[in-house]
């Protein structure tokens, strides 16, 4: 039905508009930082977690130190050795290609080993996405399978706008996700 272009997938239009206009005029239900969060707020409003993906996008830049005691928090959060914690990588875009600090390569450095001394898992989207920039930014006269890359048409079958993926990309990454989860040691 279309849901995901016009955000009526889980609410009305007109609720999801609602939502929006409280979102652009910053009326949260409430605020905290996310630390702060992570011990009381958070662990109030939902109480036993099982799995959390901590997701920043393209918000500023982040240490490994405070990777390292977010996710830590994150595990503890998910019950420690009981839940799995996971920081996401940005996805590939032409925008968090030309931001250096979002570059994936340069993310993965910084944040890959103080999330796994956290006790959590690195899921790198990036990684997985990587090849889709690539596609879009090829010459037009590069061929891959007999396939013109390059042109508008891989763009907007791709991307939603030069940041976000199209619905379709996110879903599948959903169900890989899951594959992971779902294939996890017992």
């Amino acid at each position: 039905n279309n849901c995901s272009y016009d955000g009526s997938c889980r609410h009305s239009k007109e609720k999801n508009e609602e939502l929006i206009a409280r979102a652009y005029a910053k009326d949260w239900d409430w605020s905290v930082h996310l630390k702060e969060a992570l011990k009381s707020t958070l662990l109030q409003l939902f109480g036993d977690v099982d799995i959390a993906i901590y997701n920043r996008g393209l918000w500023n830049q982040l240490d490994g130190r405070t990777v390292g005691e977010l996710m830590s928090l994150f595990r503890d959060w998910t019950g420690g050795e009981e839940g799995r914690c996971f920081y996401r990588s940005t996805t590939a875009s032409t925008r968090a290609r030309e931001v250096s600090h979002m570059r994936a390569h340069n993310e993965r450095d910084r944040l890959f080993q103080p999330t796994i001394k956290a006790g959590c898992a690195y899921w790198d989207v990036a990684q997985v996405t990587r090849e889709f920039i690539e596609y879009v930014q090829a010459p037009a006269s590069t061929t891959y399978g007999g396939e013109k890359m390059g042109n508008s048409v891989g763009f907007n079958g791709l991307y939603w706008d030069t940041v976000h993926f199209s619905p379709w990309v996110y879903e599948e990454l959903n169900t890989l996700f899951l594959n992971v989860l779902c294939n996890a040691k017992e």
